[in-house]
């Protein structure tokens, strides 16, 4: 009897252990292992040739989090396959030779094929004792599912269903939604730097590898194979073929070429890295009573894309590296490239230079009957971005960039009897070209969505901290930095006093749901502290608190 009590224990234990995890019921897998392969590509042109690189990282990602299934991850891999005499594996009989040697269970391979009617994605798993197929997938999507990853997530669920893995219902839910645009960018381009280093072009390789280190930390892949890649080129040593000065210089100038040019293609050919916003929130103007017209306006604001500040911080990273290996060879100035990267070997030298765009772009102002009755150019020139050298030692690179430009379109002389009580906004055309051919996104903003924008580009920092009536929160001010503090009414006609305590000077803000200004203090509280109090009917409200001349120190926010 005690000892039925004793199996039947281990075994709930075992249960309950197996259930405990988030994404898998039962074993997941555990004790299998997988060696994933980058798919084969057919048909896909040179600007998507990442592509694969992607496919085989995402189904390393979600079969190493969503099962016990241990994978092989892909440097390891990859030296397997550099280190077989005959690294083609063309049947089952090869997929099963390199599971031997890579001491794997089961090989994953796969084709990406471009079709008349999209991609398609085929998928087969072979167990590397017999050969067999034990899962497989076939699909057809567009290129806008690959590239945001949620054709491979389908893939991956059903491969691991297959693969006798029961998924939890947060696993299927995780796997059927789309990731975020920040995962996804850092995935691409660990992708595009994984192509890049098997075509052999480092330096192309390390600046992605930076850039996907950046927008996703967690990828440990990223930062292992940019440290490789720094490791070697920093150090200033090309090779055994630098068999005198001559030849390492000149082996130094085409790293240096491949440098230039892979930028400048990119700053070239890349999509422009901006989104315009404006506001649908017309504000009226001088009004002519003599001619019985007035004046319209609206604010637009041309941003940069975090994105891409991302990425020029990868390129900063990058030219660091190379330049670091120059200085380290010991014979940058005796080589005449003292003034690298400002000064260029190339004629097409992208560095130390401003990157930007002049647009005209066309508003026009429609009433109800849907016609054009205001039509205003207005010429803008997009926020810049630069990498060069921080000094005239040219050791440091440094990037620099301006994060948006702003300005006002006015509609003027429009007349009042066109006028309808609800008017449209729209863009005509952006260089001459339709909007629907336009290489950035356009947004427009309702008068609320614009100043929330405003707010919230204005103060990047921005984070809401929730307070109560009759609390206390301890917090620093940081230099160039504000605080927001978010507070909900329940009752009419309630009186919000708020103060600061500290020793520094501060400055307060309060604002209504809609960032309308109510009040604004310096000095009202004790010292050189803010304060304000102010009868406000139910709605949420928050405060904003930043230190007079960027002040900065820690401080009390009081809420009555």
């Amino acid at each position: 009897m005690n000892r039925f009590i004793a199996i039947t224990f281990l075994l709930s234990l075992t249960t309950l252990c197996y259930a405990q995890t988030p994404y898998w019921i039962g074993d997941g897998g555990r004790g299998k292992s997988i060696g994933i392969l980058i798919p084969e590509s057919q048909g896909l042109p040179e600007e998507q040739d990442y592509i694969p690189a992607m496919v085989q990282g995402n189904l390393v990602t979600n079969i190493s989090k969503y099962s016990a299934i241990s994978v092989l991850d892909r440097v390891a891999l990859d030296r397997v396959i550099s280190e077989t005499l005959d690294p083609t594996y063309q049947d089952n009989l090869d997929i099963v030779r390199l599971g031997h040697v890579a001491h794997v269970g089961y090989m994953m391979t796969g084709q990406v094929r471009r079709t008349s009617t999209g991609y398609n994605l085929q998928i087969n798993i072979t167990d590397t004792a017999d050969g067999r197929t034990i899962a497989s997938y076939s699909g057809t999507s567009t290129i806008a599912d690959l590239d945001n990853l949620t054709a491979i997530q389908l893939a991956s669920k059903e491969l691991l269903t297959q693969m006798g893995v029961s998924l939890t219902q947060s696993a299927i839910n995780e796997l059927g939604a789309v990731r975020t645009q920040q995962s996804i960018g850092a995935e691409t381009a660990l992708a595009r730097g994984i192509t890049a280093q098997r075509q052999g072009t480092e330096v192309a390789a390390l600046s992605y590898f930076f850039q996907a280190a950046d927008l996703d930390p967690s990828l440990i892949e990223a930062a292992t194979r940019s440290s490789v890649i720094s490791a070697n080129i920093s150090s200033g040593n090309i090779g055994a073929d630098a068999r005198n000065d001559i030849q390492w210089r000149r082996a130094w100038v085409a790293r240096l070429t491949e440098t230039e040019e892979f930028f400048q293609r990119m700053f070239t050919t890349a999509d422009p890295p901006y989104t315009l916003f404006y506001s649908t929130g017309i504000q009226q103007g001088r009004i002519n009573y003599q001619t019985e017209t007035l004046d319209l306006s609206i604010p637009i604001n041309l941003r940069m894309n975090t994105a891409w500040i991302s990425y020029i911080q990868g390129v900063v990273q990058a030219v660091q590296t190379v330049n670091d290996g120059l200085v380290a060879t010991g014979r940058k100035n005796a080589w005449e490239l003292s003034g690298w990267p400002d000064r260029g070997v190339t004629n097409n030298n992208p560095f130390y230079k401003n990157w930007q765009t002049d647009y005209s772009i066309v508003f026009e102002l429609l009433n109800e009957q849907n016609r054009v009755i205001g039509r205003q150019t207005i010429r803008i020139t997009s926020p810049y971005y630069n990498v060069d050298a921080a000094d005239y030692s040219y050791t440091l690179i440094r990037r620099t960039y301006s994060e948006s430009t702003s300005s006002t379109v006015h509609f003027t002389n429009v007349k009042a009897d066109d006028i309808s009580d609800n008017l449209t906004i729209q863009v005509a055309s952006i260089n001459g070209a339709r909007p629907e051919n336009i290489r950035f996104p356009i947004v427009a903003l309702s008068d609320v969505k614009w100043r929330e924008y405003t707010i919230t580009n204005h103060w990047a920092d921005m984070e809401f901290t929730n307070i109560t009536q009759r609390s206390r929160r301890t917090a620093t001010l940081q230099a160039n930095a504000s605080q927001f503090y978010r507070v909900t009414v329940s009752a009419a006609n309630t009186t919000l006093t708020a103060y600061t305590e500290s020793n520094i000077d501060t400055l307060m803000w309060l604002y209504d749901a809609n960032w309308n200004e109510l009040a604004h203090d310096d000095d009202s509280g004790s010292g050189y502290n803010a304060r304000i109090s102010s009868s406000v009917s139910a709605g949420t409200y928050y405060f904003r608190v930043a230190g007079y001349n960027n002040a900065s120190g820690p401080y009390t926010m009081v809420l009555d």
